[in-house]
């Protein structure tokens, strides 16, 4: 039995030459072979594209399917051919490659390689994108050489064999609108339009070796890094070729068909007609995960990229969605999600892509964006430390500009970027850009509020700070543009988009959560009488009851009002619970009215009675609908409580008797923990964070 060949043989030729790493090779430049990392690679600022390519052993080689061109489909058939022409990109197995693969990956200024020059490893110029290396069409060949992990093969012809047909693939996409989504939406329709065009009839007949061949194509086209910050990202949003259709691609249709499925009723007739076990609605929607689960293991195998980042965001919600935000399948793919996002750098914005503004530096922002707020989120929801500070991004807001500018080319964006006020459109319209803009800065100011709420040191060492903060936090909101302020009036305006008032709603219930927080930190800082903390909780309990009355109008994101519900009300109705008991019983036992806030007493009793009569529609096959009921049977016992302990005729409302009374010093905000019982807060894994939130 031959020996194994020793590590520098590795890096050597046929002719015994040491091999060049693959920028130099295809650039055609003399390479000096340093390892890790060679002197022309760290001269053009690109050290993280310095890959040395290692050869395939043929212990692998006899391991995958050969690619004969007979089963191909007619679509790249042709493109396969023996040779490989001298310009086509060359990329080699997986496996092999995979020890030194360091494509697309983000170094700081404090990384191993920063000791080679510490100018060259700076956070400005380091960024992972900046080193066009695309792939043209003319260029596009598959690499003999090229064959997938054997491991992974069987994960890909699985996911296509269990692809929808056309008519599902149609049908379950039109089901399902988001407007942060509407900028993709044309493009992910390409796409799928452009997989059935080429792979449909090799797909309807099944046959093994044909579903192989498309996985290995898909595969390949996988495995060109997609370079976001020059034209990689925008050439996909814009093209139909083949090159476009990547396993990042499969997993963001597959990931909106699945919420095709979520917005269709348990008795949709579209789904009674499909035939078999695709009858079972909940059977569909598992597949369909366990799919997009699949095709996120196959895209690890390569460079990540903004599309890659968003397909992991997407999964995510969706996994929230059927087992709860708490659910080990959660954590896990959120500590992925920032893995993936830092890695590759996407929270470093270099000088040169500051000044720009493209259409792939803006879809990069507004993904960033998404995933920033998603993070400051669940980190709220859980009370565990977020995994992305804003001390650590300086990825800039997207800009408030049209999607329809965006999209139509550089001439477009010019004159809207040039109309903008300080990031603001001066037009007055409602664009989903904008209102990610308004969020991502309402989530630094949450970043650090939780900074506050979950560190063990104090950042705001004076009452000062945390007063400073607050004033921040309430101009920011003040001086949003009117089109993104909630207005009771916008709802009974017909010309106002329902969608775009959800948003609306959303965002001010975000901000008056943020203030919740910030508050009972002031309130600890004994800075606070406590009255503007039950203001705020006042005010959450109405917009969540506004939200239950107007479900049936916010139809697309009806099925988020459980969450809702756990996310704002509970904690406000808990609040306002403890303190109604507290001056009850105070009351009650002739103890005086002591320092109370004001609470009006009949109002907050009557929205708590409406808040029971929402969680009892929690319907019981709902993921959460234990923790709700619950939750329900808690507030049923403390408004009986409150009627047993204060009889009508004795009711009044308690008033701070001055102002001079500072703080709440005989309020625990703490207390609540005991309003929601919890030895059973650990059905909390079944709480699940709906799409409404995205």
């Amino acid at each position: 039995m031959a020996a194994p060949p020793l590590a520098t043989d590795l890096f050597r030729t046929r002719n015994g030459r040491m091999k060049a790493c693959e920028p130099c090779r295809r650039r055609k430049t003399a390479c000096d072979h340093t390892l890790p990392i060679c002197t022309q690679c760290i001269q053009r600022n690109a050290p993280q594209y310095c890959v040395y390519m290692l050869p395939r052993t043929s212990a692998f080689q006899s391991n995958n399917p050969t690619l004969a061109s007979t089963d191909m489909p007619d679509a790249f058939a042709n493109s396969v051919q023996a040779g490989v022409s001298s310009n086509g990109p060359s990329v080699t197995s997986t496996t092999a490659g995979s020890a030194l693969q360091t494509v697309g990956q983000f170094f700081g200024s404090t990384s191993f390689l920063a000791a080679f020059d510490e100018k060259l490893y700076s956070p400005v110029l380091t960024q992972p994108r900046e080193m066009p290396m695309s792939i043209s069409s003319s260029d596009f060949e598959i690499d003999p050489s090229f064959s997938i992990d054997p491991d992974l093969l069987p994960l890909a012809t699985k996911i296509l064999a269990q692809f929808p047909d056309d008519r599902t693939c149609q049908i379950l996409f039109e089901r399902y609108n988001n407007l942060n989504d509407e900028i993709i939406r044309p493009s992910i329709a390409r796409v799928m339009k452009s997989f059935w065009l080429h792979f449909g009839e090799e797909l309807r007949q099944g046959k093994v070796s044909s579903i192989r061949k498309i996985a290995t194509l898909i595969s390949y086209n996988t495995s060109h890094p997609m370079e976001d910050d020059e034209d990689g990202l925008e050439r996909w949003m814009k093209s139909s070729s083949l090159q476009t259709i990547r396993w990042e691609s499969i997993g963001i249709i597959l990931s909106h068909l699945s919420y095709g499925i979520i917005s269709s009723g348990g008795e949709d007739l579209f789904l009674v007609e499909q035939e078999g076990s695709e009858k079972d609605r909940e059977r569909i929607l598992k597949q369909m995960r366990e799919c997009v689960g699949n095709c996120i293991k196959l895209c690890r195998a390569y460079a990540g990229n903004t599309l890659l980042a968003y397909l992991i965001y997407k999964h995510l919600i969706l996994e929230g969605i059927v087992n709860g935000d708490t659910s080990p399948t959660v954590w896990m793919l959120h500590g992925e999600l920032i893995s993936t996002v830092t890695t590759m750098g996407m929270h470093i914005e270099s000088k040169r892509s500051q000044a720009r503004t493209d259409l792939s530096i803006e879809m990069r922002r507004r993904v960033f964006s998404s995933i920033f707020i998603m993070d400051k989120i669940l980190a709220t929801f859980t009370g565990r430390p977020p995994l992305l500070s804003h001390r650590f991004t300086s990825t800039l807001l997207p800009l408030d500009i049209s999607d329809e500018a965006l999209l139509a080319g550089d001439d477009s964006i010019a004159a809207s970027v040039a109309s903008l006020d300080d990031g603001w459109s001066t037009n007055g319209m409602f664009h989903p850009s904008g209102m990610l803009r308004a969020r991502r800065s309402l989530a630094t100011i949450r970043s650090e509020i939780l900074d506050e709420a979950l560190g063990q040191s104090s950042l705001y060492k004076t009452n000062r700070d945390l007063l400073e903060l607050r004033q921040r936090s309430k101009q920011l909101y003040s001086t949003l543009p009117s089109v993104f302020v909630h207005r009771l009036e916008d709802y009974t305006m017909p010309e106002k988009p329902m969608s775009e008032n959800f948003a609306r709603f959303n965002l001010r219930l975000e901000y008056l959560y943020s203030m919740f927080l910030l508050e009972k930190l002031i309130s600890k800082h004994q800075q606070s009488s406590g009255q503007e903390v039950f203001d705020i909780c006042r005010e959450i309990l109405s917009l969540v009851l506004l939200f239950g009355n107007q479900k049936e109008r916010f139809i697309e994101v009806s099925t988020g009002v459980s969450w809702m519900i756990l996310n704002f009300a509970i904690p406000a109705s808990g609040t306002l619970c403890t303190e109604l008991l507290r001056q009850t019983r105070s009351t009650s036992t002739s103890q005086g009215p002591g320092h109370y806030a004001w609470i009006p007493r009949s109002e907050t009793i009557h929205n708590l009675s409406m808040l029971v009569t929402f969680l009892d529609w929690i319907p019981s096959s709902a993921p959460n609908a234990t923790v709700c009921q619950r939750l329900r049977q808690n507030i049923s016992d403390v408004l009986d409580q409150l009627e047993a302990c204060l009889p009508a005729e004795r009711e009044r409302e308690i008033m701070l008797p001055d102002q001079s009374i500072t703080p709440l010093d005989m309020y625990d905000f703490e207390a609540w923990a005991d309003f929601t019982n919890l030895d059973y807060l650990g059905d909390l894994n079944s709480v699940d964070l709906f799409n409404w939130i995205t």
